[in-house]
């Protein structure tokens, strides 16, 4: 008892007291000048000074609260036009720093760099020396995991990354392809179009929104051609929903928009239980109820596949590749990929598609070019026989209206966060240096329109440039570079060409009343279209 007295002595406690407040001195300091250096350092890169801004929303939250929302989506700022703004003043260089927050109110502050010369975009994501010194953006993807979750494309590189990815990459062959090209001509002429005639038999023309229609074009052939599964987007009869259940259109919708809004929300607002917050938990379990059925349906018939009562047939789609005996993904892993894949497969696609149902419907001079090729197709397969994947994907002024499209409106969007100093060089030898913990951002559709202050009409869509411009066809990285680019750029394509090849040579589409004359491209995760509802038409084919 004495000995604790002892111990326990005022001196000593004095003592251990000054100790403990020299080492938080010491560790403050040391954290202090390690915060300087980093502010220092990122603030040697092109960009905006602080003067003028917020004392605590710095650049990019302080811009994006003067331009204001997207119309009919509270809280999503005008992105695009925010980004556009920023490099028109700062993006002369090849890239730039943007604060998102003021560094020295908020202690954690982070700078973020976006790239916008593509040749140093690609010097990022594929120089090995530079590609071992990033990791994908943490953030972007914990906010996304709800639908992304432990799928391969949130996964960091590694032994698990690459061998999902080999078994989803496998998929994607000649014979899944013209597996897509059968289902989606099925599909337009069985269901999709026949629900577009109906429309017009009440009148000449019809007002369709194009995103919503293309959204259930592209889910439903992803859902059978992935998945060999209905989601009963066209039809009453067979559906993944009950009668007061949500289309995976509205619940992708609503998932998105609300993802939107976490990216601009601390990171605790997702638990508190407001309204919207109980919505979307509600949505992604319905997707979770739909994921689920799905794969023990799928899994179930995998295993009785290989019987001699059903003569050893399998599914050509792509979940079989996945679910193969030998080195095949686990559930979890394969109902992770499945669940990304009916995010990434069929909402993408759709807004590109969509952006190239706008551009034709305003330029019908460029529609009327690309169905003389379409015509001249059907025209000359014999016995009126649908044209073959082969067939469409011959098409070179088709493969010029897609890769336009995808130039200016490519929907996703790469984020990576640096581990280590990375260090860029760009055509003209200038050398940038980006300090370790900067959030990267590369926004392909952003890239694709840099004109390093030559004016060659780059925000224009015109289509011819990729049947004559080397350079264009260079920089094009609508699905990415490097070993993270985009697995699924053959299914996409194909679906683009197939969908527009065929809707074209049965309708005529018209710019309705109801359009904006310029519609405003709004991120919502991805870039989607903001208002896009044409007219149609039914063409007399002689």
């Amino acid at each position: 008892m004495l000995f604790a007295k002892k111990l326990l002595s005022p001196d000593l406690l004095l003592l251990v007291r000054n100790i403990a407040f020299a080492l938080l001195v010491v560790f403050a300091a040391q954290w202090l000048m390690k915060r300087k250096r980093y502010i220092e350092a990122c603030d040697q890169l092109p960009g905006p000074t602080l003067k003028g801004f917020s004392p605590w929303l710095a650049h990019v939250e302080a811009y994006a609260r003067t331009v204001g929302t997207v119309p009919g989506y509270p809280g999503i700022p005008r992105s695009v036009q925010v980004i556009d703004d920023f490099i028109k003043n700062w993006g002369e260089q090849g890239l730039f720093r943007l604060w998102f927050f003021h560094p020295y109110r908020l202690p954690f502050a982070r700078a973020a760099v976006i790239i916008v010369d593509p040749y140093l975009v690609r010097q990022f994501l594929t120089q090995k020396d530079i590609t071992d010194r990033i990791v994908k953006e943490k953030r972007t993807y914990k906010i996304a995991a709800p639908i992304l979750g432990g799928s391969f494309l949130a996964l960091p590189d590694g032994a698990r990354w690459k061998h999902q990815r080999k078994m989803v990459a496998r998929g994607f062959n000649q014979d899944f392809l013209e597996l897509t090209n059968t289902v989606l001509v099925e599909l337009l002429y069985e269901q999709a179009f026949p629900e577009i005639d109906r429309t017009l038999e009440q009148a000449s023309t019809s007002a369709l929104n194009v995103l919503e229609w293309n959204t259930r074009v592209t889910s439903e052939t992803l859902g059978k051609v992935a998945f060999s599964y209905s989601f009963g987007s066209f039809s009453q009869t067979e559906s993944t929903t009950t009668k007061n259940a949500p289309s995976l259109y509205e619940t992708y919708h609503f998932i998105l928009y609300v993802l939107s809004k976490r990216t601009r929300s601390p990171p605790f607002a997702s638990m508190l239980r407001f309204k919207e917050n109980r919505e979307f938990d509600e949505k992604i379990r319905f997707l979770d109820s739909v994921v689920d059925k799905v794969m023990k349906k799928r899994v179930q018939e995998h295993r009785h596949a290989a019987t001699p009562s059903n003569g050893n047939k399998r599914h050509r789609d792509l979940l079989s590749y996945m679910i193969c005996d030998e080195d095949g993904l686990s559930y979890q892993e394969l109902r992770a990929n499945m669940k990304m894949f009916m995010f990434a497969g069929q909402d993408t696609t759709s807004s590109a598609l969509s952006f190239a149902f706008g551009q034709l419907a305003y330029d019908l001079g460029r529609q009327e070019k690309l169905r003389h090729e379409i015509d001249a197709l059907f025209d000359a397969l014999p016995d009126n026989r649908q044209p073959e994947y082969k067939d469409v994907m011959s098409l070179k002024y088709l493969d010029a209206v897609a890769r336009e499209t995808l130039r200016l409106y490519s929907a996703g969007v790469v984020g990576r966060t640096t581990v280590e100093d990375c260090v860029l060089k760009n055509e003209g030898g200038k050398i940038f240096v980006i300090p370790a913990n900067v959030s990267v951002y590369i926004f392909p559709f952003i890239n694709s329109k840099w004109t390093n202050g030559v004016s060659e009409r780059l925000h224009e869509w015109i289509p011819e440039r990729f049947m004559e411009d080397s350079k264009i066809q260079e920089d094009w990285m609508a699905f990415s570079v490097g070993p993270r680019n985009c697995v699924g750029q053959p299914l996409a394509m194909a679906e683009f060409k197939i969908v527009l090849c065929h809707m074209l040579r049965r309708y005529t589409l018209k710019r309705s009343s109801e359009m904006e004359e310029d519609p405003i491209p709004i991120i919502l995760m991805v870039l989607k279209p903001h208002k896009m509802t044409i007219e149609i038409s039914k063409r007399i084919i002689q």
